[in-house]
């Protein structure tokens, strides 16, 4: 829409409570508020001082529908950067919408989703990434996430970019001046220089894309599968990660039939995990859809979970003296192995097994490379582990949420290692003898990603996607 057009919306939650806020922002934000906002003092509202709250009467076509709060916050001091009257009226729905209606009337324009925050972000209030934050913050469901979607943390991301970013441009600038003045040549000296500067740089992007991993992990959340034989005790582990009696628990086989999914945080990481049939060969058609079910829920997580019993002779009895041939045939039905799967066996009601039998299925897992844990579910024995394991395969326990900068961003991550490999480029072009100009073309592509991922040189279809996610009022 017009960037020049005064807007409106509801920015508080629909529904009944005790206050609603309907906020206008825009150049005759003021203007279009008065017209529906008459202050108790007899002071026209277009006199109100900044930031200072007034009580008066709310009007629709001449007759008082509510009275309330109305506070004037003038730009450049306000959330968009504009004049902005934020009017705070009785939380019913029907008033809410009543004041509203009344602000469309005075000549306000309807805002679309994430409208405020987006012009926030183009009158320079905000950086892209601390308005994406902004717009985590809103979802966020963990103390993990909440964290990371501070503006604290997004202002250490924005400054870590930038700092790279001069660095690069320093270095262009120094390049720039061989083209300008060609009498004097790149030397041997000059060229290990920039190789020098290009490795280091190359080296601070690739630290900084690492902590994607965890940020990811804690934003956007890993899929974790629970998989094996019936009755091994996967509906147990769900109800541990649950915190509750989520999924049905009895000592009959099949009692689980389809897939059962709950988000859960595990030590800040958000965990979407989901709770499977038994693997096993069926006559059952309804048992045997779960069975595929299961199974494709395996091929599609990041992270799968293999609860093993240890106690079932079908399961925990070797053949040979060195691997279980049924935990082989389960691995194998579950293709477990490979790709970017991370697979932790949990071996089970270890408390009522024989120890030789726990032996070999841990030497079983081992030749097939699957990390394992010892438990008794049902007593929530093992739990930690599991847990601990979670966190230190998907985190790294050296970043700190609160004072390190980390990518939690997909968009940005995106950004980051294209511009790492255009600083890599570059090093290796000026290594290998180059000319000057493609030493620089490398770099001012690295220069480049790292501003789209700050959103200095972002194009108008990512802001338009990255703000419509926003809900409207914000």
């Amino acid at each position: 829409m017009d960037i020049n057009e005064t807007v409106a919306a509801i920015s508080t939650p629909h529904g009944t409570g005790g206050i609603s806020v309907i906020r206008v922002s825009g150049e005759d934000a003021v203007n279009i508020a008065s017209r529906v906002f008459v202050p108790a003092s007899g002071k026209p509202l277009l006199a109100s001082e900044h930031a200072r709250a007034g009580y008066g009467k709310i009007y629709s076509r001449g007759k008082v529908i509510d009275d309330g709060i109305a506070v004037v916050f003038y730009a450049p001091r306000s959330y968009t950067g504009e004049n902005v009257v934020e009017i705070s009226c009785h939380g019913g729905i029907l008033v809410t919408n009543r004041v509203l209606e009344a602000l469309f009337s005075a000549g306000a324009a309807p805002a679309p989703a994430g409208e405020f925050t987006r012009r926030a972000f183009l009158s320079g209030k905000l950086t892209l990434s601390e308005a994406e934050a902004v717009g985590d913050r809103l979802y966020a469901r963990t103390d993990a996430q909440l964290s990371l979607a501070s503006p604290e943390a997004a202002g250490r991301v924005s400054r870590a970019v930038s700092g790279i970013a001069e660095r690069i441009m320093s270095l262009i600038s120094s390049l720039s001046a061989v083209i300008d003045y060609p009498d004097e040549e790149l030397t041997e000296t000059g060229r290990e220089d920039v190789s020098a500067e290009c490795e280091k740089i190359g080296a601070a992007l690739t630290s900084l894309l690492a902590t994607y991993d965890t940020g990811r992990a804690v934003t956007l959340g890993i899929d974790a599968a629970i998989v094996g034989r019936p009755n091994a005790g996967k509906s147990t582990l769900f109800n541990l990660f649950a915190g509750c009696e989520r999924a049905i628990v009895t000592n009959i086989a099949g009692t689980t039939r389809d897939v059962i999914t709950e988000d859960v945080s595990v030590d800040g990481v958000m965990l979407h995990i989901s709770d499977t049939a038994g693997v096993r060969g069926t006559d059952d058609e309804i048992e045997a859809l779960g069975v595929r079910r299961a199974r494709a829920a395996a091929a599609g997580a990041e992270l799968v979970i293999i609860v093993i019993d240890a106690t079932d002779t079908n399961t925990s009895a070797d053949v040979s003296a060195d691997v279980s041939t049924d935990i082989s045939v389960l691995l194998d039905e579950l293709d477990v192995a490979g790709g970017d799967r991370t697979a932790l066996a949990v071996i089970n009601k270890t408390d009522e097994a024989e120890p030789y039998r726990v032996e070999k299925i841990k030497k079983a897992l081992d030749l097939r490379g699957i990390s394992s844990v010892e438990a008794s579910l049902l007593r929530g024995e093992g739990f930690d582990e599991i847990k601990r394991f979670i966190k230190e395969r998907f985190t790294d326990g050296e970043l700190s949420l609160s004072e390190d900068a980390i990518i939690s961003n997909a968009r940005i991550s995106a950004e980051i290692s294209a511009a790492a490999d255009g600083v890599i480029s570059a090093g290796r072009a000026s290594s290998a003898g180059m000319p000057a100009d493609i030493v620089i073309t490398e770099l001012e592509g690295a220069y480049g990603a790292l501003m789209r991922a700050d959103g200095r040189e972002v194009t108008t279809a990512v802001v338009d996607e990255i703000f419509g996610k926003f809900c409207v009022g914000k």
